[in-house]
Parts: C-alpha cells; sequence; structure tokens
C-alpha cells in the first residue's frame, strides 16, 4: 500500500525486520541471544595461551582494512574466532517508490565452534524471536494466520551444511609429527590457531573414520574469500607445495 494512504498505519516489515535483528546484538557487537555464548565461556586456561601466542597485529590490519572501529564482541580476532559468530548475509523488502513494504526477508547465519550443538544454536534462535512476539510458521501463511497474530516469521532453517565443528588436540602424535617436519622444514617459530573460522567440512569423516584432523592453512590472510576477487598469492601457492611435499615424504 501507498505511504499517503496507510503510513503509519500499516506495519512496515523493513522497519519490523530490522527491529528483530538488532534485537539479537547489543550495540557493543554481543549477541544477545540467550545462551549464545554458554558452551564455550569462559574459556581455559591453555586455550587462552594458544590464542594469545598468535602475533595477530591487530592496528596494522584495523588501518589496512579501513577499520574505525572493529567488531566488538570478542577482546581479539583470536578469541573471535573461538566463539559462536552471528552475521547476517543479506535483507531484502519493499520496492523503490513511496509503498510500505509488506514483507521482508533476511538470511542469517550461525559459525559455530566445536563446544556448540547446531540443533541447541538454531533453537535458541528461534526461542528469541518468540520472545520478540513472533509467531513462527514454516510455509506462506493465509490472510487468516496473518490477521490472528501480531507478527509473523515464516522460518527455514539449514541447520548445519558442512557438519559439526571440529578441533584437533595440538598434543596427539598426529598433529606433533607435522609439527616436527615443518619445523625442520621452516624453522622453530610456528603459529597454531585454536579454531579456523571457515567450515573446512572434515566433520563427518573425522566422526566416521575417528581420525585426528589437523588444519594446515596455506592462502595469504588477504584472499578476499567468496567474494570479488578471491585470490591466492603465487608466494602461497609456492610455499604450500612445498610444505605438503614435506609432509608427505617424511618418515
Amino acid at each position: 500500500m501507498h505511504s499517503g494512504n496507510y503510513g503509519n498505519w500499516l506495519p512496515d516489515a523493513n522497519v519490523r525486520l530490522a527491529q528483530l535483528i538488532a534485537s539479537m546484538v547489543g550495540p557493543t557487537g554481543k549477541v544477545t541471544i540467550d545462551g549464545f555464548y554458554d558452551d564455550v565461556l569462559p574459556f581455559a586456561p591453555a586455550a587462552v595461551k594458544m590464542m594469545r601466542d598468535v602475533p595477530d597485529d591487530t592496528e596494522s590490519m584495523r588501518k589496512q582494512y579501513g577499520l574505525g572501529s572493529t567488531d566488538g564482541a570478542a577482546a581479539s580476532l583470536q578469541e573471535g574466532l573461538n566463539l559462536p559468530a552471528f552475521s547476517v548475509h543479506m535483507m531484502k523488502g519493499g520496492e523503490v517508490g513511496g509503498v510500505i513494504a509488506a514483507s521482508a526477508t533476511a538470511e542469517i547465519a550461525l559459525r559455530l565452534v566445536k563446544e556448540n550443538s547446531p540443533e541447541q544454536m538454531v533453537d535458541r534462535v528461534l526461542a528469541h524471536i518468540r520472545k520478540q512476539g513472533y509467531f513462527i510458521v514454516d510455509k506462506d501463511p493465509d490472510t487468516a494466520t496473518l490477521a490472528a497474530h501480531p507478527r509473523i516469521a515464516k522460518i527455514t532453517t539449514h541447520g548445519s551444511t558442512a557438519g559439526d565443528a571440529w578441533r584437533t588436540d595440538p598434543e596427539v602424535p598426529a598433529v606433533r609429527f607435522i609439527t616436527d617436519v615443518l619445523r625442520a622444514r621452516y624453522g622453530e617459530h610456528l603459529v597454531f590457531i585454536r579454531t579456523l573460522g571457515g567450515t573446512v567440512p572434515a566433520g563427518p569423516f573425522i566422526d566416521t573414520l575417528h581420525v585426528p584432523t589437523l588444519g594446515l592453512s596455506l592462502a595469504n590472510y588477504d584472499d578476499n574469500q567468496h567474494t570479488d576477487n578471491e585470490n591466492l598469492r603465487l608466494g602461497n601457492l609456492w610455499n604450500g607445495i612445498v610444505t605438503l611435499a614435506s609432509i608427505m615424504t617424511a618418515k
């Protein structure tokens, strides 16, 4: 409907969607969904040490990316990678012109860590949506359903598309073997990342074969992953070839 006829009377779906999503994240960047961090915090001392040992140059990265401030949900990049993350991939609704949006759509994503159950985390999000006064449906509501509830949210969940998150103890023999190989090739100083942010869908293989798994990063940190100009620097490619060859030929 046109705002000249129904403005301040018809609810604006874009506004309500923005309000709903804003209710999920506080002004400091912390997710406000009940229980969102309960499975993870507090970190064990060994985990804190591993995160602090990563030589991130926060100030340099902030300036390079043109950031006047960072998200604020965590004290550091490494701490953030070891917490579940909430992100909004897409929002859309309405059309150009003086009309009031009748519906609005968003795609939100939860990046989980080893301690999280995907099903439980989805349930927490749904509970939060209900807490905001929304009646949840899984298909397009008819007019009678729309009239019966002040707020309606159609929710479609995709679950864990790449399996549960995983993490391997750095002290298991397989990790020590890889560590020794890399130190023999590159020297003593290696950086151990406790949790990588990517899905890296190894979970089903780990659960089925019961084998320890180690993620080895080869790409450059500014590779624009999943977006325009995704790239791999040639130096990283050559180093990756040498690295993998060293591991495969080690005894």
